[in-house]
């Protein structure tokens, strides 16, 4: 099983979203897993939950997890 997938079915992900990058520094002890969803999922509307593409996405670190 590759590495990705290995990490997706861990974190119990399921479509649309995937981990799509890894990386993992032994010396700090770090491991940094990049999710991601294809160009055009539609997801659940939070108020009605009619689902829609998703048209505004940003990038970030979170400070903890």
């Amino acid at each position: 099983m590759p590495e990705l997938d290995l990490f997706q079915r861990a974190l119990g992900l399921q479509e649309p979203w995937r981990v799509v990058e890894e990386k993992f520094d032994a010396e700090q002890k770090r491991l940094d897993l990049r999710i991601d969803f294809g160009k055009g999922s539609k997801f659940p509307c939070p108020e009605c939950g009619r689902r829609a593409v998703r048209c505004m996405t940003r990038s970030g670190t979170p400070s903890a997890i």
